[in-house]
């Protein structure tokens, strides 16, 4: 059976066959590939009992699926409670329900923590939620509702809503969450300036958005020059990236961002210490620039080390950087 999804965090990887098992591979130190041991793997190993997925979440070292049921299933890491595993094990090496959650439309996964998009669009949240601490069960995030998409990055987290405004909380401290200050917030405010959004995605520290009109709005932490602008200052609240347009699905990883067109062009930039922005170097970039390579063709899920929301395959964009040298 053919892959339709794949999650990618740090160091270890999940993907999803279209007959619904999940297969994984990488670092398993706490458990989360799901194949009941913690041996890493170098090659995918299929996830004991995780059947009927229809979407999937990678975290630090914990794991989520989404099966059609729109029940959750969880494994890994529960150091911060992020398996909402209220046995207190550290570690559960095997996928288990989360416990009382359903209705689930929607996942996303953090550094140490989850979140679950339910069917009347509002959003719970358990782990490591940064600016509120942990939490051990799901709870309700605010008043927060009508969402349609999560996105997950380190320590912060972004809702797009069906009216096409952005909302987040969090971690703040280099301006993620796009309300105009450095303050943390443990309840969802609105990202101000900017509606008509069709995606976003979040990375370590910065935030991206697209707009109906294709173009790319990027706020937050900009040491690596991840948020396209030509220069390396952090900004507080959304700014348009002038040399980037007719965006179509966008990728936030840690301290870059990459963006995908609809010519089937694929852009990148920020941090390229290990050559994460495909251009064939190893040089930073504080602008958007060209992927060498890039096969649209060949493109089927995010760029590498992407905390995000997944969704079932048949509602959102997604794509993947191939490695191989086009022929």
């Amino acid at each position: 059976d053919s892959i339709t999804a794949t999650s990618a965090v740090a160091a270890h990887n999940l993907a999803l066959k279209a007959d619904g098992t999940v297969w994984s591979w990488g670092h398993n130190g706490q458990g989360g590939l799901g194949d009941g041991s913690t041996d890493d793997r170098q090659t995918p190993i299929q996830v004991t009992g995780a059947t009927g997925v229809k979407a999937l979440a990678a975290g630090l070292y914990h794991s989520l699926a989404l099966r059609s049921d729109g029940t959750v299933l969880a494994w890994g890491s529960n150091s911060n409670g992020q398996l909402a595993d209220a046995s207190g094990a550290p570690v559960r090496r095997a996928p288990a329900p989360v416990a009382g959650l359903s209705g689930v439309t929607a996942i996303a996964a953090s550094y140490n923590a989850s979140l679950a998009l339910k069917v009347d669009g509002t959003i719970l949240a358990w782990g490591d939620l940064g600016a509120s601490g942990n939490l051990y069960a799901p709870v309700p995030l605010g008043q927060i509702s009508g969402v349609q998409s999560l996105a997950a990055g380190w320590f912060h987290s972004l809702a797009l809503k069906t009216d096409g405004t952005v909302w987040a909380w969090g971690s703040n401290a280099q301006g993620q969450l796009g309300d105009g200050t450095t303050s943390n917030r443990t309840t969802p405010v609105q990202v101000m300036g900017l509606t008509g959004v069709k995606a976003v995605a979040a990375g370590f520290n910065h935030s991206v958005a697209i707009t109906t009109d294709g173009k790319v709005w990027t706020w937050g932490g900009n040491a690596h020059g991840q948020l396209g602008n030509k220069t390396t200052n952090a900004q507080a609240l959304p700014q348009a990236v002038i040399d980037l347009t007719d965006a179509i699905a966008v990728a936030a990883g840690n301290e870059y961002t990459i963006a995908l067109k609809s010519d089937g062009s694929v852009w990148s930039a920020g941090d390229n210490w290990l050559g994460q922005l495909g251009d064939g170097s190893f040089i930073g970039n504080n602008r958007f620039a060209p992927v060498q390579d890039a096969d649209q063709a060949k493109l089927f899920d995010l760029a590498p080390n992407q905390v995000k929301a997944s969704v079932p395959s048949d509602q959102v964009p997604v794509f993947y950087m191939k490695s191989e040298k086009a022929g």
